[in-house]
């Protein structure tokens, strides 16, 4: 396992009334220790692994020891991309199996997890390590459960008539929303180990769903840096690009940037 970065407050939570919130991946995982409105920040860390699984969380504790204390809430973002979203009047429970199978063939060591999406009307159902979702559920009993995609999808705008596409960056890996006309286009997470797998992804999109890259807003957060060969990439084609940065109050020697924590910030506004 790897620590990519960890943000840490001076003066630390006091123990019972704060909230957590992390996103679990199949390589990588992050977590926020914050108070209950998730306006303050007090910790984040953010691990890659060769797999998330039993072993990785359970060493998780021994290294924050801070992730044994109470908390007021709990709440449990998922990125796995076994996933399908569905219009709610055509969601039936039990044929989510059926789904997800079709979809992505069969996986006997996940299970079935699904949510509502009420400014959609969408419902979310999507497939999680049996084994993570297990320690998880053993560890916060209480905590509110979701996929990352419920939190992005909230962010849509009302007014992006022409278009939008929401990018949010993980190692090797990055996930896309495309909107149009308050319609949800496509979600979808995509590998990546060059800036052109990027940009063929994101093109073909755009010609797909007849969106303009000279119009419609490239809406970016997460692991990008700005001086990157990938952001300087992204500029050759889409004139309007803005980072997205999360609302956080950060202490001011934190010397990441906010749109490093974007998800994680939007997952507890989206439920708070």
């Amino acid at each position: 396992m790897e620590k990519l970065f960890h943000v840490l407050a001076p003066i630390p939570p006091r123990a019972g009334g704060n909230a957590f919130v992390c996103t679990i991946g199949k390589k990588h995982c992050c977590f926020a220790v914050t108070d209950t409105s998730g306006k303050l920040l007090f910790e984040l860390a953010y691990y890659t692994a060769d797999e998330i699984n039993g072993i990785f969380l359970n060493k998780l504790p021994e290294l924050h020891p801070e992730l044994n204390q109470p908390f007021q809430k709990v709440l449990v973002s998922y990125d796995h991309s076994r996933i399908s979203i569905i219009p709610a009047r055509q969601f039936r429970k039990e044929n989510a199996s059926i789904i997800l199978n079709t979809l992505h063939g069969i996986d006997c060591s996940t299970i079935e997890l699904s949510g509502y999406i009420s400014e959609s009307e969408m419902n979310i159902i999507y497939g999680v390590p049996r084994e993570v979702h297990s320690w998880m559920f053993a560890k916060f009993p209480n905590a509110i459960y979701s996929h990352v995609y419920k939190s992005v999808i909230k962010t849509i705008s009302k007014n992006d008539s022409a278009g939008c596409i929401r990018i949010d960056f993980c190692e090797n890996q990055f996930c896309v929303i495309a909107s149009k006309n308050n319609q949800l286009l496509l979600t979808q997470t995509f590998s990546y180990s060059t800036p052109d797998d990027v940009m063929y992804y994101l093109l073909k999109i755009c010609q797909q769903f007849s969106l303009s890259p000279l119009e419609i807003p490239l809406v970016v957060s997460g692991l990008i840096e700005k001086q990157s060969a990938l952001f300087h990439e992204l500029y050759q084609y889409f004139i309007h690009v803005q980072f997205k940065n999360s609302e956080w109050i950060v202490h001011e020697d934190n010397e990441y940037p906010l749109h490093f924590f974007t998800v994680l910030n939007e997952i507890i506004q989206c439920e708070s």
